[in-house]
């Protein structure tokens, strides 16, 4: 399956993949910081991830589509 991600969404995702660690799985938990609540709402439209928690405290979970994603765009990346 392949999903189209916007330039925003990629760089979310790839903000997660150098800051984060260990790598997401399906049902970890990640804060949303200021400035990426858009993205993280398009991911959630594609059910990449799930949303929680009010406009102060959100969080965003990922799927097992969003674990796949995350994978797959961590692959994508040059070796170090």
């Amino acid at each position: 399956m392949v999903v189209h991600l916007s330039p925003g969404e990629h760089a979310l995702i790839e903000s997660i993949i150098e800051h984060v660690y260990p790598d997401p799985t399906a049902g970890s938990t990640l804060p949303i910081e200021q400035g990426e609540g858009r993205a993280a709402a398009g991911l959630a439209r594609k059910g990449i991830v799930t949303i929680e928690g009010e406009a102060n405290g959100r969080s965003m979970t990922f799927t097992a589509l969003g674990e796949a994603v995350y994978n797959q765009c961590r692959g994508d990346r040059a070796p170090w």
